[in-house]
């Protein structure tokens, strides 16, 4: 469990690092790790990005979990700044299933994880 606390942690670091890069001055998290999933809701407001900038998120935080090389990906995550690219691919393969809705000024990930 430790490490999927940890695990969980990373990812929600990820996705802060996203809402950070979008310029968002407004983030909202729901955090709820139950026995069999963990569930991270965020959600912030942003300006100025097309719906193919958030098709190319969605495509990468749905990459599909891959446990195989979960513990590698895991281990060196977390290490980029917030100006730099956000490793989210690592995310969506720690992840099981990720949905991305967005408006003209708000985005709202939530993220699945089986336990």
């Amino acid at each position: 469990m430790k490490h999927n606390k940890k695990k969980m942690l990373i990812i929600l670091e990820e996705l802060m690092k996203l809402f950070m890069k979008l310029g968002a001055t407004n983030i909202a998290v729901n955090f709820d790790m139950e026995e069999e999933q963990c569930t991270i809701r965020i959600k912030g407001n942003y300006e100025g990005k097309s719906a193919r900038y958030f098709q190319e998120i969605a495509k990468c935080l749905n990459c599909g979990r891959n446990e195989e090389v979960e513990e590698c990906y895991w281990s060196i995550s977390g290490s980029s700044e917030i100006n730099q690219d956000s490793e989210l691919y690592i995310v969506g393969s720690m992840l099981d299933q990720c949905t991305l809705n967005f408006s003209e000024t708000e985005l709202e990930i939530v993220g699945y994880r089986k336990l």
